[in-house]
Formats: C-alpha cells, sequence, structure tokens
C-alpha cells in the first residue's frame, strides 16, 4: 500500500536552490502533480520520483514517501517534521481506507 523513495534529502523542496525554497510536508497526489506540471522537479532530479510516486497512487496505491534513510521511520509513522508524504486523493465516492 506504500511506496517507498529513499533518497539522499530529507523532503521534496518547491523552488529548489533559490532564497524562497522550502520543504513539503504531506501533500495530495493532485498537489503534487500539479507542482510536476509547473516545472518544480526537473527530469534529472526529483522528477522521476514525484511521476514514480504519482503512478503508484493512480494505480491504486495509498501513501508515496520521499525521504532520507534517516527520516523514513518518522515518515512512516507521520511525524510533521519528518519527510515528504504523498496521499492518494479520495475517491467521489468516499474516503481512502
Amino acid at each position: 500500500q506504500a511506496l517507498l523513495l529513499v533518497t539522499a534529502v530529507d523532503r521534496v523542496m518547491l523552488d529548489y536552490g533559490t532564497p524562497s525554497q522550502s520543504s513539503l510536508g504531506t501533500i495530495t497526489s493532485e498537489e503534487a502533480a500539479r507542482h510536476l506540471a509547473d516545472g518544480q522537479f526537473p527530469p534529472g532530479s526529483m522528477g522521476p520520483k514525484i511521476e514514480a510516486a504519482l503512478t503508484f497512487l493512480a494505480a491504486g496505491g495509498e501513501l508515496a514517501i520521499v525521504t532520507s534513510p534517516a527520516m523514513l521511520a518518522a515518515t512512516l509513522a507521520g511525524q510533521e517534521a519528518a519527510g515528504t508524504r504523498i496521499e492518494r486523493m479520495p475517491t467521489k465516492t468516499g474516503p481512502v481506507r
């Protein structure tokens, strides 16, 4: 039910390398897709990880995590200061169970 993408960074970043850089905690698949479309995740960097997460969630997965090995357990547990959690959007027929 979960896809774990373990990488060298603790969290996915928006505006990476700029003064307005910010990290993402828990976001929806819709938000991740929007940021991907906006060019926030380059093809040679975070882009393939986000694409894999979105493909997994679209196929019925419930959660994709992108984080470092050190933050993996905390992110799985849903701790706020941990890595990035991408959650599947609920269907129109009800919430994800």
